[in-house]
């Protein structure tokens, strides 16, 4: 009994061990994904150039990039899966060279643009290793890393909201009242400096950019010789790299840029106009429009108001040879010539006072403040003085090469302490003086001096002084002065006793700035002509202004009869920039018609047939 008793409870103990193992978990341990170490977390921006490369051995892309904004080479398989946020496109890498074709626009920006840094950051300390002072050279010696790097910048200033504030303070009724009556120069200076301390802010490789200059003088050297024959032609890189011309891809249609509608025959897309933004309520609201207003330049001739000889007069002539030039001389000259001209020839926004919108109002204007530094270091600079003049004799409101006077827009005269004035806001919204902290353009400027008296001498603005890298017959015009263009012979007789001295002129202070350069077929046709010229007026002992005058007739009478005609500036124009009359060469025309002026010399066609182009179907001239 016990036995078969003993049995049945091992038997049972057995059945239940058997049926509580359905019950138990398993030892086995669930699949895991992959381990974290073979399969990096995706990172929240698109990969740059400074992404670590896998360990793995990844073929290296190729050594010519795609011209986009951000190139992704085809035969590279990403390092890392695809953000799952969507990153905010970035400009071409800085490191990365540009190709000389005409660039392609990148991806459009983000839908939703990012609110500007904060003003706090401001422009870099003096400490930042950056040679001093600042370097601008000219767009043509540009590499193509150095375009990049502008182009770049621009377009960044653009997406965070600040390159439309510079519009705003250009448009500004007070300011610009400043800005283009006898304070031109300085008022620009100080405007050029703080876009160019903004574009610096921006990143840590812009943090030594300098603006580039337009050599337009140049320009007109291979217009007149026939080797271009529009603005576009003769300057398709510049125009190509700052957004191109109007063509097929242009926008037919566009929005009103701050107040106004603004004309052309397009609005261009190429990078980076198509970060544009015209206005920061269109901004903030997420209406940018990105694109440029822009006239099709392919229909523009290029000024007779930049010809070397137009130049030239316009900075040095003077009222007197032997008394040499003030500063009213040299500001008007410039302003109400080569300013002037080439904002009409580009037409469409840069004939507005908005014309800040347009990248290429900044390398316009570079060439219009080095067009003053050529005054300032002929007529003004002393060859032993470094500084030229004490912070003293800068304010001395006397010295007319330095300053001169007119009124505010509510009558007050400009004194050289006062400050310069520059309000920006949108119209019609909170607005600003930029010195004030809460101005939203406040960093930039918060460190450049105030009053105008600071901006004479751009050799002498503290740590924001600045040079120009001069090449071509500007190069030749710094050097020489007035004798640039003089009879040959005339300084061995005495005549002119200025044109003789000044050309010693701040000499040891400007002879590394200088670049040599082969000299174009243009330069050389017009360096020939100006040799021609002085050896003839010699012989016929002309005096200098005789010359001058000489010269400037024959420019414009072959711009006239030759290349289009020569035009008074259309009333819209006018009603914007109030010019003080016709261009220069359009006055000059207009005389000799009348025979209120003459050609001295009968064949004067024919010398100028043995120089420059004549008979080419051209567009009409709009100066």
């Amino acid at each position: 009994m016990y036995a078969r008793w003993l049995v049945w409870c091992v038997v049972l103990s057995l059945v239940l061990q058997g049926g509580l193992a359905q019950f138990k978990t398993p030892t086995t341990r669930r699949p895991t994904t992959a381990p974290p170490t073979t399969t990096p977390k995706p990172t929240t921006r698109a990969p740059t150039t400074t992404t670590p490369k896998p360990t793995t051995t990844t073929p290296k892309p190729t050594t010519t990039p795609k011209p986009t904004t951000t190139p992704k080479p085809t035969t590279t398989p990403k390092p890392t899966p695809p953000p799952t946020t969507t990153p905010k496109p970035t400009p071409r890498p800085t490191t990365t060279p540009r190709p000389t074709s005409p660039p392609t626009p990148p991806p459009p920006p983000p839908t939703t643009p990012s609110p500007p840094p904060p003003a706090a950051g401001g422009a870099p300390s003096p400490g930042n290793n950056c040679p001093m002072p600042r370097v601008r050279n000219p767009w043509s010696l540009l590499t193509t890393a150095q375009k990049t790097l502008f182009v770049n910048a621009v377009a960044d200033a653009m997406t965070a909201g600040f390159h439309q504030r510079f519009m705003e303070i250009h448009l500004e009724a007070t300011s610009t009242q400043e800005a283009h009556d006898c304070m031109f120069i300085y008022w620009h200076r100080k405007f050029l400096l703080a876009y160019e301390n903004m574009l610096r802010s921006l990143k840590p490789n812009y943090a030594c950019l300098t603006l580039p200059y337009w050599d337009y003088a140049t320009l007109s050297s291979q217009f007149v010789a026939g080797s271009c024959t529009s603005v576009y032609a003769c300057a398709k890189d510049l125009i190509d790299w700052t957004g191109g011309n109007v063509d097929a891809t242009s926008l037919q249609t566009w929005q009103p840029v701050e107040t106004g509608g603004v004309g052309g025959n397009g609005c261009v897309t190429g990078f980076p106009a198509n970060r544009f933004c015209q206005s920061s309520s269109a901004f903030y609201s997420n209406q940018c429009m990105r694109c440029i207003p822009r006239s099709n330049l392919l229909n523009s001739a290029v000024p007779a108001a930049v010809n070397i000889v137009e130049v030239f007069s316009a900075i040095l002539r003077g009222s007197s040879t032997n008394a040499g030039r003030t500063l009213i001389e040299a500001s008007q000259g410039i302003q109400y010539g080569p300013h002037n001209s080439m904002h009409n020839a580009m037409g469409s926004l840069m004939t507005t006072m908005m014309a800040p919108g347009d990248i290429v109002f900044f390398l316009h204007h570079g060439m219009v403040d080095l067009m003053h530094t050529i005054y300032f270091k002929c007529m003004v600079a002393a060859n032993a003085a470094t500084p030229v003049f004490s912070d003293a004799q800068k304010r001395n409101a006397a010295d007319s090469r330095i300053w001169t006077t007119c009124n505010r827009l509510n009558g007050s005269p400009i004194q050289p302490t006062d400050t310069v004035r520059m309000i920006v806001g949108e119209p019609g919204q909170q607005s600003y003086d930029v010195s004030d902290p809460a101005s939203p353009v406040y960093a930039f400027f918060k460190d450049l001096p105030l009053p105008y008296y600071k901006y004479a001498d751009a050799d002498d603005i503290g740590v924001f002084s600045f040079q120009y890298t001069y090449t071509g017959m500007l190069a030749t015009m710094l050097t020489q002065c007035k004798n640039f263009i003089m009879p040959q012979g005339a300084a061995l007789l005495g005549e002119d006793n200025d044109v003789i001295s000044n050309s010693s002129y701040g000499h040891d202070r400007y002879s590394g700035r200088c670049i040599h350069r082969p000299l174009s077929d243009g330069e050389k046709n017009q360096q020939a002509f100006l040799d021609y010229m002085a050896t003839l007026a010699g012989s016929l002992g002309w005096s200098h202004n005789k010359l001058i005058a000489q010269m400037e007739a024959m420019v414009c009478a072959h711009h006239d009869t030759c290349l289009g005609g020569v035009r008074d500036y259309p009333d819209s124009f006018k009603a914007v920039f109030h010019p003080r009359g016709p261009p220069r060469c359009k006055v000059i025309v207009d005389r000799l018609k009348a025979k209120k002026m003459f050609i001295n010399l009968p064949n004067w066609l024919d010398i100028m047939a043995d120089y420059f182009r004549c008979g080419d179907v051209m567009p009409p001239s709009t100066d």
